[in-house]
């Protein structure tokens, strides 16, 4: 269940919670959108006067805002041309607010925004308190799809305090759910759980089990990306219990099948196929054809986790034909509710012949041909579905060879990959400096260096220029191939800034592998903002004169059995807004004193009885308590608390620590 797919999630909760006072869409009532949307065109269709024309065209605008860009659009238009020639403000607010609804959820970001913001307009200057406290909150929701989070929070505060200040519950709670949605999708988890927990104290304190049932799913998402899959699961129970109360089929479906793929993870896979059957049910009772597509594509996971080959193979394929295939399950309703509708209409005229005896001959014939007519048309039905079926089935079996060959190309090209990034490894190892070139020049140091994947952002760098020693620890932008791509960059910049412009002050090394690091990236025509941080030392081995400099990482040095630390300049290695000259800094140590350089990903991992960051603080406590040990033991003490913070959890970052006894 990828952080796409939170993200997604998130979009569907927001434009869900977007209020409007002429919203029909409440399913308290047991109807469908398409039930509801059929009355209300019904409605229309008698209108005898303009008003009730323009009460049904405000709640169709509402009821196609996410379905049907042109429709809702066009009702849109229709409320707003007819409320303004009625003079009726309230419902000219409401059409602008539809209106760019549906503008945002199709696309067109560049014009929803005037629309939203004259709708804006119009309830400030009418002092429309909710209507305002509506449009501030839907502004900072497209503000939040844009990923301007800024703003986003801007315009949801501005919105609460005016719900705050009106009392009104429910809209709170909404813009709590919003708020908490703009940190979720920031990964800034702990706050989003803050406010979803607001939501369902409201929720709780009004009987709202809906948006009740809402929180507590994105409260399950929030632990699932923090890495707590057994609070995950319960939560996502806690929705289910939710929606089973109100029935809402869409969120039921979503419940059910979040559960249902945490229970796979746990490798429950019986109790997981039990909840999948339940969301498949709902699922294609309401046609829903995003939720089939998922729960087949999680199904096909769960088999393939059960080596189930046959199985994950089909509902792999049955998502892909559902993806592609050109009849729609509306269609399909359409037909049944066609062939319905005859069948009635054939009953109703044997009761009526049953109760006349003296029929006609002429209403028998016509009677006749009706029952023709339905038979024509039931024989059509049948030979379309035996075609539909026909299809199914050759596509099926294409698509079976297509997956087979598709399975045996990924495997091959994985294969490919896993080389191809192994052959970078050897080559990033290349670029470091050997264990004995180090023990040579630097005889009592350790070298604790931890790829998060294969190939590290993270690198350690050694030159020597006649009795100065130059080591440094380096953290290039991301991890993986892209962090090693932009290490070599920096390593190259770093060798040629002492040995070929024979620079041997920290601080100008740094500011001459900024430039170099500039002018390799200049060449591309893309606007590339990758660098490192860095902790740069030359030792003097003679004197014991140790100058440094930093881009954002510190140096700590141990000296009469206290920790110093020595702050590094705050910018990176790369591009950056008004870039200012590196800091040199001169220290004169002695014999037994300890150094150490390190990149941020020791103190960065996650771990702990409550999955929290190490920090540095207690970072410090090791290095600090350890230091009069031999060197390799102090690396072996690093490494068992590394272990034992992490524990199962995945590591999150390169890590690279050096230590150095002068």
């Amino acid at each position: 269940m990828g952080k796409v797919f939170y993200y997604i999630c998130i979009k569907f909760v927001l434009l869900n919670v977007i209020c409007n006072p002429y919203n029909l869409l409440s399913q308290s009532n047991g109807k469908t959108n398409q039930e509801t949307i059929h009355e209300t065109l019904t409605k229309l269709k008698k209108a005898k006067t303009e008003n009730e024309k323009l009460d049904a065209y405000v709640d169709l605008a509402w009821m196609y805002r996410i379905t049907n860009a042109n429709l809702a659009l066009a009702y849109s238009d229709s409320t707003i041309a007819l409320s303004k020639k009625l003079n009726k403000t309230n419902y000219y607010w409401s059409g602008l607010n539809s209106k760019a609804t549906a503008l945002s959820h199709f696309g067109n970001i560049k014009e929803c925004f005037p629309v939203y913001q004259l709708a804006l307009q119009i309830a400030e200057k009418n002092n429309f308190k909710l209507k305002t406290a509506h449009t501030l909150y839907n502004i900072g929701t497209i503000f939040g799809e844009q990923r301007d989070y800024k703003n986003a929070e801007e315009y949801i505060l501005k919105a609460l305090k005016i719900f705050t200040a009106e009392k009104d519950t429910a809209s709170l709670a909404i813009a709590y759910n919003g708020l908490a949605s703009n940190y979720g999708m920031q990964d800034d988890f702990e706050k989003a759980l803050t406010y979803y927990n607001k939501v369902v104290s409201l929720s709780l304190l009004t009987n709202d089990f809906n948006e009740l049932g809402l929180a507590y799913n994105n409260i399950g998402n929030c632990y699932y990306y923090m890495g707590f899959p057994k609070k995950s699961k319960d939560y996502y129970y806690k929705s289910i219990e939710c929606h089973e109360k109100t029935g809402v089929p869409g969120d039921l479906v979503s419940a059910y099948s979040n559960y249902a793929y945490m229970l796979n993870e746990e490798k429950q896979f019986d109790e997981a196929y039990r909840f999948y059957q339940k969301a498949l049910k709902l699922a294609k009772v309401a046609a829903d054809r995003v939720h089939l597509i998922r729960i087949y594509s999680y199904m096909a996971e769960m088999y393939l986790a059960k080596n189930d080959f046959k199985n994950a193979y089909y509902y792999a394929d049955t998502s892909k034909i559902l993806k592609d295939s050109s009849v729609s399950e509306q269609n399909i309703r359409a037909i049944h509710e066609m062939s319905k509708r005859f069948d009635s209409e054939k009953k109703q005229i044997e009761i009526e012949n049953l109760g006349k005896e003296n029929v006609l001959k002429e209403k028998e014939n016509k009677q006749q041909k009706l029952f023709l007519i339905i038979i024509g048309f039931a024989l059509i039905i049948a030979i379309l579905l035996a075609i539909y079926a026909y299809k199914q089935y050759k596509a099926k079996h294409i698509a079976n060879e297509i997956i087979s060959k598709q399975k045996e190309s990924i495997e091959e090209k994985q294969k490919e990959i896993l080389d191809s990034i192994t052959y970078a490894k050897r080559l990033q190892e290349a670029i470091l400096p050997s264990t004995q070139t180090i023990n040579n020049l630097l005889p009592e140091n350790f070298i604790l260096y931890k790829p998060k994947d294969i190939v590290a952002g993270d690198f350690y760098w050694l030159e020597q220029k006649n009795n100065l020693v130059f080591i440094a620890a380096a953290d290039c932008t991301g991890h993986g191939v892209p962090g090693a791509m932009v290490s070599v960059v920096c390593s190259n910049a770093l060798h040629r800034a002492v040995n070929e412009f024979n620079i041997t002050t920290p601080g100008n090394i740094l500011d001459k592998a900024r430039e170099l690091v500039l002018e390799t990236f200049s060449k591309s025509d893309k606007d590339v903002k990758d660098g490192m941080d860095i902790s740069l030392c030359c030792i003097d081995t003679v004197t014991k004169l140790v100058t440094w400099s930093g881009a954002n990482n510190p140096l700590w040095y141990v000296q009469n059995h206290q920790l110093y630390e020595i702050t590094a300049t705050k910018q990176a290695i790369g591009k950056t807004d008004n870039p200012t000259p590196f800091a040199s800094h001169s220290i004169q140590l002695s014999t037994g004193d300890v150094l150490f350089l390190f990149t941020d990903g020791f103190a960065d991992q996650f771990g702990g009885p409550k999955g929290k960051k190490f920090k540095y603080k207690p970072f410090k406590e090791i290095l600090l308590s350890n230091y009069h040990l031999n060197m390799e033991n102090q690396k072996d003490i690093l490494i068992q608390s590394f272990e034992n913070w992490k524990n199962n959890l995945e590591q999150v970052d390169d890590v690279c620590v050096i230590g150095i006894k002068l």
